[in-house]
């Protein structure tokens, strides 16, 4: 299972569900390097100045690869250009990797649209205050398989 973590929203109850194997924690880093978070999410619509966390030769997937998804339109859609660019790139990236949850400390520009976009991309997303959720429903969704 995978879990996308946004900007900011990493634990130590994350790492715990990884060390156990239980998940994979990814994440793009457009904004911030995060030197927990070791798998990559698949980029969306990245220019060369959304990669100053990246040099050419560690940058995740190809070039080719950094094009946004079918979905995109529609989280700019749900979430408007007004919000941060970079969230919108976050929301296509979890999408373009397959992620089953997505766990933020962002309120305003992601978690206020929190059903539309689940409906969308049929992801689960959690506020960072929500990290016992998210362990329950990693528990859950496993449980199932």
């Amino acid at each position: 299972m995978k879990i996308y973590c946004d900007n900011g929203a990493w634990s130590k109850k994350l790492k715990s569900l990884e060390k156990e194997g239980r998940v994979e924690v990814v994440m793009f880093q457009y904004e911030n390097k995060n030197k927990h978070i070791k798998s990559s999410g698949i980029p969306s619509k990245a220019t060369w100045s959304d990669m100053k966390n990246y040099t050419w030769g560690n940058a995740p997937k190809t070039w080719g690869d950094y094009k946004e998804s079918e979905k995109y339109e529609e989280i700019v859609n749900i979430v408007g250009l007004e919000n941060k660019r970079v969230d919108i790139l976050h929301l296509d990236s979890a999408y373009k990797t397959g992620v089953n949850a997505f766990i933020t400390n962002d309120k305003d520009d992601i978690l206020s649209y929190r059903d539309k976009l689940e409906t969308a991309l049929k992801i689960k997303f959690f506020h960072t205050s929500e990290i016992d959720d998210l362990i329950l429903f990693v528990k859950n969704t496993l449980s199932k398989q």
